[in-house]
């Protein structure tokens, strides 16, 4: 294992782990070298593996956590969708990576790590309006396993399909007062 610095906590790394036995959930834990970009990180998966990729937005004065996977686009319907479900008005403005939410302060996490699988009781856990998830492709949950980094080094690799599912579950157990929001972005 790395450094803690440098990783999730293991008590998170737990949680997770938990919630992927509770629902049944294929796992396996793949070793790589250091990553710091979900590109970096997504070139040294197997095939068919997506990297689960997170960014923090300002969307007006709300931060939230935007995740999916792959290489993904927030389009402005998305962000006037999350400004609805938020009651802002939609013409709220929108920035990614506002310099304020530095990682290793905001999420008690590595350069280069952002994940919503949240630490409770960070500023984080306490301070984000929602974490919104970005669709993808349904036929790809056929097909298509993603990569939860852990840390610089290791990813949990699950189906696609149970990520929504995992994400749930894991943030009513640990961050129940935070919005996720899925549907909304369809």
């Amino acid at each position: 294992m790395v450094p803690s610095e440098y990783c999730l906590p293991a008590a998170t790394v737990r949680r997770i782990y938990d919630v992927c036995i509770e629902l049944g959930l294929d796992r396996r834990v793949v070793a790589h070298g250091p990553t710091r970009t979900a590109a970096e990180t997504q070139h040294v998966l197997p095939p068919n593996c997506l990297v689960e990729k997170t960014v923090t937005g300002k969307l007006g004065d709300a931060f939230v956590l935007w995740t999916g996977v792959s290489d993904y686009t927030i389009l402005k319907r998305q962000q006037k969708a999350v400004a609805r479900a938020l009651g802002m008005p939609t013409s709220s403005s929108h920035s990614l990576n506002p310099p304020e939410a530095n990682p290793m302060t905001c999420y008690a996490m590595a350069a280069g790590m952002v994940s919503p699988f949240l630490i409770p009781n960070t500023p984080a856990a306490t301070s984000l309006a929602a974490i919104c998830v970005v669709p993808w492709p349904e036929a790809w949950n056929q097909t298509h396993d993603v990569a939860i980094s852990l840390s610089l080094h290791e990813s949990l690799i699950i189906p696609l399909s149970g990520l929504n599912s995992l994400l749930r579950l894991y943030l009513e157990n640990a961050v129940p007062a935070m919005r996720l929001l899925i549907d909304e972005m369809a």
